[in-house]
């Protein structure tokens, strides 16, 4: 999946789209100036993040399942 087709996918600009992946909050893997991105990685991540992307906020990098050092 090509970053365009990524930002057309998530309806953003490419330019927010370029923000999410240098970030960490888009999973893909940058070899030099080329972003590798598995569409099956990206459903999931669109899936588990689907409520705050739903509301227009911007996903936290690791996505909602974080692991944190508080209790539930």
């Amino acid at each position: 999946m090509t970053v365009t087709q990524l930002s057309e996918a998530l309806n953003q600009s490419k330019q927010t789209t370029y923000k999410w992946l240098q970030a960490g909050i888009i999973p893909a893997y940058q070899l030099d100036k080329t972003w590798l991105i598995s569409r099956d990685e990206v459903a999931d991540w669109v899936w588990e993040n689907r409520n705050s992307l739903r509301a227009g906020h911007t996903p936290e990098p690791g996505g909602e399942h974080e692991l944190t050092n508080e209790p539930d």
